[in-house]
């Protein structure tokens, strides 16, 4: 005898529970991924919040240095103006020296800023300088070795016109835009903060698209990383420029260069500076 139940098959309705309907199925079925469905390994250009940076980009900053090094093997070097004194070879804790017609005196603290040393220029015209002259030497400021070089500046009064501003790397401070080097620059007339590397005559100069403004406070830094100069404003890229390997086999000072063409004294505050190296090799 057959017996034929009447009752409805309930298995086929326990499916909806275990697997998503087709309404709420995902393009390309088991062979899906999140970035087009083909199965492929999720390239990092498509991942979300990546930030700016490539892989290669990582890569060469830690192959630069740019992760832990030991301390002994590098030449970390600051100035925060706190002490010394206002003549040429005790400026700061590190004793830098006045190229003239520069004048140097302290001023108060302000919040933020333990140590200010105020710069004014001569009133004719000239070219004047403040450099760590210890640190000269053949290409020390531009091999291989180094890492990072930081101001933090305020332009006070008079710079609008017929006045420059240099800060960086230079193999004299007192012959203008001639001298060999990277640097920061802001010349007469200019609106903005300008990216430098000159080698044998004038500067190929990089407009950042920053504006700069007296009365304010900027960081500026210059980074080597890889075969590059890179160049900060107040913590933010603003220009790339490639390593000269002329420039690399010269002298250099570090410093700040000013040069003024009229009868009108300028002002600027110096409130920190700091230099680093990598492979002083003071121990194998």
């Amino acid at each position: 005898m057959i017996i034929i139940s009447r009752q409805p098959c309930r298995h086929d309705h326990l499916h909806d529970s275990s697997y998503a309907p087709i309404a709420k199925g995902v393009t390309n079925g088991n062979g899906h991924d999140h970035n087009g469905g083909d199965g492929a390994q999720i390239d990092h250009l498509n991942l979300a919040n990546i930030g700016t940076n490539t892989h290669d980009q990582i890569d060469t900053f830690i192959a630069s240095g740019g992760a832990s090094a030991d301390a002994w093997n590098e030449q970390l070097i600051q100035d925060e103006f706190i002490g010394g004194l206002a003549t040429t070879g005790n400026v700061g804790s590190l004793g830098w020296y006045i190229v003239t017609p520069l004048t140097i005196a302290g001023v108060a603290l302000a919040t933020a800023h333990p140590g200010i040393i105020d710069i004014k220029t001569g009133s004719t015209a000239g070219i004047g300088g403040l450099i760590v002259d210890p640190i000269a030497s053949n290409g020390t400021c531009y091999g291989s070795g180094f890492k990072y070089v930081g101001f933090i500046v305020k332009p006070v009064t008079n710079w609008s016109t017929a006045g420059t501003m240099h800060f960086g790397f230079q193999t004299s401070f007192n012959t203008g835009d001639t001298s060999t080097g990277y640097y920061f620059t802001k010349k007469d007339g200019d609106t903005h903060w300008w990216a430098c590397k000159a080698y044998g005559g004038s500067p190929s100069r990089t407009d950042t698209g920053v504006a700069w403004t007296a009365g304010n406070w900027y960081l500026l830094e210059i980074k080597h990383v890889g075969t590059n100069f890179l160049f900060y404003i107040n913590t933010n890229l603003v220009s790339t420029i490639a390593q000269d390997t002329n420039i690399n086999t010269s002298g250099g000072y570090l410093g700040l260069m000013f040069e003024i063409t009229n009868t009108v004294q300028k002002e600027l505050l110096l409130d920190w500076f700091g230099v680093e190296f990598t492979a002083a090799m003071r121990w194998t």
